[in-house]
């Protein structure tokens, strides 16, 4: 953390970075074989899901920088092809849409209740198996302190 307002640093893990890769590739071969080698429209549209969903999941740990949770805002960096693309969203506007803690899935949902219906469709997620266990607590502890949590509103 080099910068003085920042609150904590979030990156990927490296085994986090291999399984979130593994999980990803093994879903979209599922997804793939559920649209070429079944005969049911169902496994096909479930098959199809699979694959957008798991290409979307695997471009975003592949591109994926860091999180940064710094005094007043969260910010969420992509590093694609040498060019950093960052979201930013301030404490006040932020809305957690889905926090899970699973024995497996771990993961934040962040939203910003001030953009219209378009641009709140693109949020940004965490997924926290990718991390280290220890940084769990303190982005829990960082969105109670902002009041974006009011504590164990999610079950953590």
């Amino acid at each position: 953390m080099n910068d003085k307002n920042s609150i904590l640093e979030l990156k990927l893990s490296s085994e986090g970075l291999v399984v979130g890769i593994l999980i990803c590739i093994f879903a979209i071969f599922l997804g793939l074989y559920l649209i070429f080698f079944t005969k049911q429209i169902m496994s096909f549209l479930i098959g199809l899901l699979f694959v957008i969903v798991f290409i979307y999941k695997l471009l975003d740990i592949w591109f994926f920088k860091r999180v940064i949770f710094r005094n007043h805002y969260v910010i969420k960096e992509w590093k694609v092809f040498g060019k950093i693309y960052f979201n930013k969203i301030k404490y006040k506007n932020l809305k957690v849409v889905i926090a899970k803690r699973g024995l497996v899935i771990k993961s934040f949902i962040f939203k910003n209740k001030k953009h219209n219906f378009f641009k709140r469709l693109f949020c940004f997620g965490v997924d926290l198996f990718l991390t280290k266990e220890e940084s769990i607590e303190k982005i829990k502890d960082i969105l109670i302190e902002k009041k974006v949590l009011k504590g164990d509103e999610y079950g953590w």
